[in-house]
């Protein structure tokens, strides 16, 4: 080995060795697609065991990216630590959950690489489809168990708080638990039916879209909130 690779050698960091991007092969496919926990636990083996052992948490976008670093942080010990970020910062976009497990292939998944998703529909399908049964079934994703991580920051015991952030005023003007406590009740069937259709992969009869169309709230009145949700009973 000559000087120059020695001075490469030595200048080798934890980053370097453990980069969630290696360099592509000869052949053109990115060494990416070959990453799993075991090869950052080997990684990690490189290094005294006084450092702490790094767990790659990978999320679908960077709108996750904070949400389940503040989530993670509370298991972090003096052993181990974790790292949230996306597997491609290219590829991936808001709800690319498929191609986030495609991407990392879950059977490659383990105790020094973990996957975050959200639930969507998944854990209420419980492995009637392919990726509902990737979700439910890997001990080493971690899922919302709601249907997106938007429902932790907005829920009707949060929505006052939420205005007063807003507007700075902390008059209440509409009973937000009532409110939709009372919505909640109208929409059910139609939200099981929708589920039912989704757990028979039948995506047509009854999608999203149409049960949107029918459960929406428009022109809601702080006077009679009640008339926003008898419109959607007669639908």
């Amino acid at each position: 080995m000559n000087t120059m690779d020695n001075h490469r050698t030595r200048n080798t960091s934890r980053k370097d060795v453990l980069s969630p991007t290696p360099p592509t092969q000869g052949g053109g496919k990115r060494l990416s697609s070959y990453l799993s926990s075991s090869y950052f636990n080997a990684a990690d083996k490189l290094y005294s065991k006084k450092v702490r052992k790094r767990i790659i948490a990978y999320v679908e976008s960077y709108d996750d990216v904070a949400f389940w670093r503040t989530l993670l942080e509370e298991f972090e010990s003096e052993d181990y630590y974790f790292q949230v970020m996306l597997p491609s910062s290219t590829s991936l976009a808001k709800g690319k959950k498929m191609v986030l497990m495609n991407t990392l292939n879950t059977e490659n998944l383990g105790k020094s690489m973990i996957a975050c998703v959200d639930s969507d529909y998944d854990f209420l399908l419980q492995g009637a489809t392919k990726t509902s049964q990737k979700v439910n079934r890997n001990q080493y994703v971690l899922q919302t168990y709601t249907y997106a991580i938007e429902n932790y920051h907005c829920f009707a015991e949060s929505l006052h708080e939420v205005c007063v952030q807003a507007t700075l005023n902390d008059r209440s003007i509409l009973n937000f638990e009532t409110y939709l406590r009372r919505y909640s009740e109208i929409v059910y069937p139609l939200f099981l039916w929708n589920i039912w259709f989704y757990r028979q992969q039948d995506t047509n009869t009854f999608p999203m879209y149409e049960f949107h169309a029918c459960t929406g709230l428009r022109d809601i009145s702080l006077r009679y909130p009640e008339r926003s949700w008898m419109r959607c009973n007669n639908r």
